[in-house]
């Protein structure tokens, strides 16, 4: 995987569409952050500034609320992806099926983490 993956944020919407996981990721190949190996690596404080960013974006939309639940370690954030990229895969191939009437062909893939 071409990120390095330090842990995500359970962010789920109080709105029509339910939980929304959120990913943080650092650049691989930045040595500035060759020491970010795991969530708790990350500074508190910037921890705290993200938080702050997810309870509030949404204040500006009429209705919405965001409840923030806690951190996750790296191993959660690769279990998440890897979630994300079967339903990925489950969803490309019924369109597909969709599409020609029938099954999905033996070629379907779901996409890529770049």
């Amino acid at each position: 995987m071409p990120d390095q993956l330090p842990g995500h944020r359970d962010v789920p919407d109080a709105d029509e569409k339910g939980a929304d996981d959120k990913v943080l990721c650092v650049p691989a190949t930045d040595p500035r952050h060759e020491h970010l190996r795991d969530i708790y690596h990350v500074p508190e404080f910037l921890r705290l500034e993200i938080q702050h960013f997810f309870q509030v974006y949404k204040a500006l939309e009429p209705g919405k609320v965001v409840h923030t639940e806690a951190w996750a370690d790296r191993r959660a954030a690769e279990a998440e992806i890897e979630a994300c990229r079967k339903r990925l895969a489950e969803t490309a191939g019924h369109s597909e099926a969709d599409e020609h009437g029938g099954a999905a062909g033996a070629g379907a893939t779901g996409a890529e983490a770049t």
